[in-house]
């Protein structure tokens, strides 16, 4: 690895920040003007191809005895290879890293290490996978999917596709979705009238798209993406509401609507105006805060800076929205729960507790997308009927 002494600055940055990897890695190059194009993209390369092996580094240097914090604030030192030159860096860093390669390699790794899935997650998928965990997980670390979007304009995808045939395609399974061949050759999306949006995020917003003078309401909006995209699936005479419960996400959500002249046909409403309304909607759709787990093969790096203990938070957060979108689906509505998780304690296990507290409650189907049954990022959908 070149550039090895930029590449250790920004890892150690990344440990102490536990801010997303791209962020820390804008933020160390804006202060270092000297590193041209070639090198920002040559060290941001290696540092996420380092966070898609760490746990078999973790793995070897505790069988050899050479683990310790220390020695973890200077992992890219391992993934340089031995005839890297180490001078610039302390003694005993230098001696543990030449333990390491005299290492004899391990006759049998264990299958966390093989997947690099951090041990502290590792029965989590487990449980919610049993044997194909391993192969799930794996798949899902050394494959980064192609970027996924939708045609928010006029423009259908087909018409699109035959046009720039060379940057995109048609994302199979999907109304409006649009495979992004090369995203570096793309420049900006909004003159191809296209917002990103993973594929099940999408098909989410398909389940979600308002029938005919349907009222439907997007509970947890974010940025605004599935609400956007069911309004380019709508129907006459329906209604799109959107809030989110975040000040500055819900900020921004109205400047993007605006920004999209789509303030007249998705209206926002802050969140404790929504909670004081009745059970007036046919759809209420949740994508509530979860792990991330099905995102891992895009963020590698956010298993490293996010630990199990988020769960029982997230969790309680996430029955909380359950409870709160529901008092707001009218009789004979849906409620559609979805999630970027793989974890069953997040998914089917939150729509088991629901369900044991709310008897007028009637599941009607699940959807769970994994990076082995499909090109995409892990996703689950949950629709219950009132």
């Amino acid at each position: 690895m070149k550039y090895l002494l930029h590449g250790v600055k920004i890892w150690q940055a990344f440990l102490d920040e536990k801010r997303p990897l791209e962020q820390v890695c804008a933020h160390y190059f804006s202060r270092t003007p000297t590193l041209g194009k070639q090198a920002r993209q040559e060290i941001t390369e290696a540092l996420f191809s380092l966070c898609r092996q760490v746990q078999l580094f973790i793995y070897r240097l505790e069988e050899g005895g050479l683990m310790s914090a220390e020695i973890y604030r200077y992992l890219p030192l391992l993934q340089a290879g031995e005839r890297a030159d180490f001078s610039p860096f302390p003694e005993f860093v230098q001696r543990g890293v030449q333990r390491f390669y005299t290492l004899p390699q391990p006759s049998k790794i264990p299958v966390w290490a093989q997947a690099n899935c951090p041990k502290a997650w590792w029965p989590f998928f487990k449980k919610s996978y049993g044997d194909k965990a391993g192969p799930l997980v794996k798949q899902m670390m050394e494959t980064h999917p192609l970027a996924h979007g939708f045609c928010y304009g006029e423009q259908s995808p087909a018409a699109l596709c035959k046009e720039v045939p060379e940057l995109f395609s048609p994302l199979p399974g999907t109304r409006r979705g649009v495979v992004l061949k090369n995203s570096s050759g793309v420049g900006s999306l909004e003159k191809y009238g296209i917002i990103l949006q993973d594929k099940g995020a999408q098909l989410l917003a398909e389940a979600f798209a308002p029938g005919p003078k349907e009222k439907v309401l997007d509970f947890c909006s974010g940025k605004g993406g599935k609400a956007i995209a069911a309004h380019g699936l709508r129907e006459i005479g329906s209604e799109i509401h959107a809030t989110e419960f975040d000040p500055l996400r819900f900020s921004y959500l109205k400047s993007r609507l605006k920004e999209l002249e789509l303030t007249e046909t998705i209206s926002t409403h802050s969140f404790e105006d929504i909670l004081k309304q009745e059970a007036v909607y046919d759809k209420v759709l949740i994508d509530v805060p979860c792990s991330g787990s099905g995102t891992w093969g895009r963020h590698p790096d956010l298993p490293l800076r996010q630990g199990v203990e988020v769960l029982k938070g997230l969790m309680k957060t996430q029955q909380h929205i359950l409870s709160q979108a529901w008092s707001l689906v009218k009789p004979g509505g849906l409620l559609l729960y979805g999630t970027c998780s793989l974890l069953e304690v997040e998914n089917q296990g939150q729509i088991k507790t629901f369900l044991g507290k709310h008897p007028e409650a009637v599941f009607e189907d699940e959807d769970l997308m994994t990076p082995l049954a499909c090109e995409s990022q892990g996703f689950y959908l949950a629709k219950l009927r009132k």
